[in-house]
Order: C-alpha cells, then structure tokens, then sequence
C-alpha cells in the first residue's frame, strides 16, 4: 500500500510539472495536437483524485503537493507595493469620478490578492461583486444560497460568504497535474467558465492566467464576467465599446464617459512575438527547478529577470546571441523607457482635462464642440490606460505599447487644438 502510495504521488507530480512548463518558444512553435487551455474534463474519477480535498482550500492539498503549495504561499518574490495614487498624482485626475481614483495598489501576490480586493477603498457598499470573479473560485463553483446572493448582493454584502482566495483549484479544477488531451487525468488551464468557452483553443499555461488577467466588462444583469472572444486589439474593443453606448464612469467636471481597462495582459500578450512562438505565461514566470527530491514546477510568480533559471532555460534558447546580462538589460531599457513615457501622457492627459473642464465652465464651447472633444478625451484616455494598467510596463508587446501611446498622444494634440 505504502509503494503504491509513493507511486501515485511521483506520477502526479510529474504530470504536474510537464503540462504547466510545455510550451517554450523555439522548440515547439506549433502547439501538439489538441491542446487546450480549457478542454473538457475527463469523466473518469483518477484514482489519486479521490484523496483530494472536496472544498477549495488550498492547504488541503499540501500533503500530495508540499513544494507547490509551499511556493504558491511564498509572498516575498512579488513587487514591492506601491500606492499609486501617491507614486502617480496624476491618477487622480484621470480617473475622476471613477473607483481608481479612491484607491489604487500595485498587483499583490495571489495569496494575497482576496485580502486585498475586500482592503481597497475601490470597493463600496454599492460595488458590484464582480471583482471577487477572480479572487475566489467560490464566485464560479457557488451552490444553493451562495449562488442566488452572487447575483442580488454586493461587493460588501458578500465579504463573509466569500472566504476562500486563490487556490489549486483556480487553474487545476481539484486536478493537479496533466491537460485532458491524449486521456490524461490531469489539468491545467482555466476554470472560469466564460474563458473557457470563449478562449477554447487557448494554451494552457496562458489559459491559467488569462482567464482573469484579461480585459473584460462585468454583465450588470447577473454579475457575470464578460469576454469579447474575437476582440483583441484595444482598437477593436474601442469601437466595439462605443457602438454598445459603454461606459464604465463618468468624469464630473468634463462630462466625458470613460472606459476603464482591466489588466489587458491576455489580450496584449496574445498578437505579441512571444504568443507566436508558444511561449506561454507559466513558461516565462514559473521556474522549473530540480533538487534532491526531483523535479517541480515553482508556484510563486517571478519577473524573468529576477530569475537565472527562467532566463536560461527560456528566453536564451530563442535570443540565442544574448547572455543573461543582455536579457535582464533588454527588458529593463524597455520597462524604463515606457515608464517614463506612460507618465508623461498622463500627464498630458490630467492637462487636457483641465483645460476642457475650465473650458465648459466659461460656457466657451458649443454643444457640438463639447460632443467632438470628449470624443477625443474618452478615446486618448482608453489607449493611454490600456498601456498603463498592463502590468508589464510594455515589455509585453513593445510595439503595441508604442503604438497606443503614440494613438493617445495625437488624439491629445487634436482635442488641445479644439479647446479657446
């Protein structure tokens, strides 16, 4: 019994660590038959399986997983946390009249992340509970009177039923191990059923992430996460958003009805050179690492320039002529470069608003006039944001980061010409 034991456990292990890390650039550009990043669910039982946990805890897999879990909880490899309101003043301007301009942190780890949601000013009494579809699978995996008060309750009015963070489940469904193809038993991809639907073709190792870092609207009907499946590009959803009359807020003081990006990294990562090529998420900022108990996947996520063995095992094996100092350097001039340019057109875009809004308050522009440049106010700031709230300070897509903010900036020197 103890043998047989010890083997499932190596096997499972094993099938954990090789569906999470496939996918690296170079030698797998065309994805193997059948992946994807929210198959259907086997409909055998594995046996293993049966010593799972019914409940989404993570801790209740600790003992199948130690290494996993243990990492997953590691908090200390994140960013340090920073107010950004305080770091970009500015922020209060743009977002005026939004949630973002009360309160706004720097991503927290995943352990982290429901504590953080229920801490933020952002949220009120009269939030939705929306935010809470991708801190907790309890908002997906919801029965009974949980599920009926997901959709007739607030943010606020659920922070007691909502107990659970970011677990195993989120991007395993109570599966650790293997994707579904070829008849494992295992799975890796996303859970949130929306994706899955929408985003079916879907790598895993970009599904598990993409399934919450992705742009998306909330259905104010039931509360339900909202995808555009073949909206992509920022422009598309631009016009897609406007054609519906969508709005997330109003800005008070110039009457412009603004949109409000959601961490588009999905979005942003999926038209870049790295998605061409397979490189998927878990690929680049979860370590595979081998010591005297063998070989496992690392559960805390890592910039690849904090990790030799990232940058070895992925990023040298496409930038072959590079070292590892060129890498971390290449990135680094990258993030430095559209920081500095991402505050500087907001910036300008805090400017802009300011003159408009002293602008209608002379009562100098006609209605006309009004309608044409909030046009261009509600467009300039959707570009601007886009690049701004992906977390990758535009190492993710350089060239779409370029080209957003040069879209930004153009609309910005059109509605300035516009303005007495």
């Amino acid at each position: 019994m103890r043998a047989k034991s010890i083997l499932i456990i190596a096997v499972v292990t094993a099938l954990l660590l090789f569906g999470l890390l496939t996918g690296c650039g170079g030698n797998e550009a065309t994805p193997p038959p059948n992946e994807t990043g929210g198959g259907t669910p086997t409909t055998t039982t594995p046996a293993w399986e049966l010593d799972l946990p019914a409940n989404l805890d993570i801790e209740g897999y600790r003992g199948l997983y130690p290494r996993q879990v243990e990492t997953f909880l590691d908090t200390s490899h994140g960013r340090p946390s920073e107010d950004y309101l305080v770091v970009y003043p500015f922020l209060t301007n743009v977002y005026e009249g939004s949630s973002f301009a009360k309160g706004w942190d720097s991503p927290r780890p995943h352990p982290e992340a429901l504590g953080h949601a229920k801490a933020t000013p952002r949220n009120t009494d009269a939030t939705p509970p929306g935010c809470y579809s991708c801190k907790s699978a309890q908002y997906w995996t919801a029965t009974g009177q949980l599920a009926d008060d997901i959709k007739t309750k607030t943010f606020r009015e659920l922070e007691a039923e909502i107990t659970i963070g970011i677990s195993c489940y989120d991007c395993h469904m109570n599966r650790p191990g293997r994707d579904t193809r070829d008849g494992g038993s295992g799975y890796v991809g996303a859970s949130r059923p929306p994706f899955v639907e929408y985003f079916p073709k879907t790598l895993p190792g970009d599904a598990a992430c993409g399934q919450c870092h992705s742009e998306h609207r909330i259905d104010p009907d039931d509360n339900t996460k909202v995808y555009m499946p073949d909206l992509i590009d920022p422009v598309q959803l631009y016009e897609f958003y406007t054609s519906i009359g969508y709005s997330d807020f109003t800005n008070p003081r110039t009457g412009t009805d603004h949109l409000k990006a959601q961490h588009p990294e999905f979005q942003t990562c999926a038209v870049g050179t790295h998605a061409s090529r397979s490189v998927t998420c878990a690929r680049c900022h979860m370590e595979q690492v081998t010591d005297e108990k063998g070989s496992y996947t690392v559960h805390y996520l890592t910039s690849p320039t904090k990790s030799s063995t990232i940058i070895k095992d992925v990023c040298l094996s496409c930038h072959l002529q590079m070292t590892e100092a060129d890498v971390v350097a290449m990135v680094e001039g990258l993030q430095a470069h559209y920081r500095q340019r991402r505050v500087a057109v907001g910036e300008r875009l805090a400017a802009f608003n300011d003159r408009f809004a002293s602008a209608i308050e002379d009562g100098s522009l006609t209605d006309t006039q009004l309608a044409e440049i909030r046009a261009l106010n509600r467009e300039a700031q959707w570009y601007w944001d886009w690049m701004f709230t992906e977390n990758s300070d535009g190492v993710h897509n350089p060239v779409q980061s370029r080209q957003c903010l040069d879209k930004a900036e153009a609309l910005i020197d059109k509605g300035e010409g516009m303005l007495p």
